[in-house]
């Protein structure tokens, strides 16, 4: 099993990168991390609350790698984690590779996920997610992948829908998310048939330099 995950990981990691030669427009997805400054509150029904606060540097003067340092605490657990968010863009910020590499330090767990995002014409997008692809000192273990397509309607509502290809639970994954402010605050509720899940997450971006032309973006 896990060699078909290698060979579905490379193939459809190289899909997407080739696909995304002939889109237009730019990304429009929280986890571009377009701001400095990020703060997350998650809630779900099954009572696991998550608040996470994020920086993010440049690391190239022309913009097209950023990293992003997150602390994240799970209160249901009392445990503390850092995470390391690492954006690559490419063709004009037309595609997005990620890699989120985390270290749970109250279980001494290291984690890493994988994303490739991009946008598709009139609103829509496409974002291919394997989660845990190292996970516990192993590859490929308690893994999922996850495949969206979203579309941006009335300009303040974000659609998302897919389906997860491998997990222990497979099936349709929903999201909805309404931008509050603008296209960098929002509140989104996630759905998960198979697993009964509900959560509720609320996102606030923002750059403390916003007028200073040397931190504009």
């Amino acid at each position: 099993m896990k060699l078909t995950q290698c060979i579905l990981f490379y193939f459809a990691f190289g899909f997407l990168c080739l696909a995304g030669q002939n889109l237009f427009g730019q990304v429009y997805d929280g986890m571009t991390q377009p701001t400095f400054y990020r703060i997350m509150s998650a809630n779900n029904i099954k009572g696991g609350t998550t608040l996470q606060l994020g920086r993010k540097w440049w690391i190239d003067k022309n913009k097209h790698f950023s990293t992003t340092v997150f602390y994240t605490y799970f209160l249901n657990k009392n445990q503390h984690a850092i995470e390391s968010w690492n954006n690559l863009n490419l063709l004009n910020k037309k595609l997005y590779l990620l890699s989120r590499t985390g270290y749970n330090i109250t279980s001494n767990n290291l984690w890493e996920t994988f994303s490739v995002t991009y946008l598709l014409p009139y609103n829509m997008m496409l974002d291919l997610t394997w989660y845990n692809i190292y996970n516990n000192n192993e590859f490929f273990v308690n893994d999922e992948l996850q495949v969206l397509f979203g579309i941006k309607l009335f300009n303040q509502i974000v659609l998302n829908g897919g389906y997860r290809v491998i997990g222990e639970t497979p099936g349709p994954v929903f999201n909805l998310r309404f931008l509050l402010i603008d296209k960098f605050q929002w509140l989104q509720f996630r759905y998960v048939p198979n697993d009964r899940l509900f959560d509720i997450k609320l996102y606030i971006q923002f750059d403390k330099f916003k007028n200073d032309e040397k931190f504009s973006r």
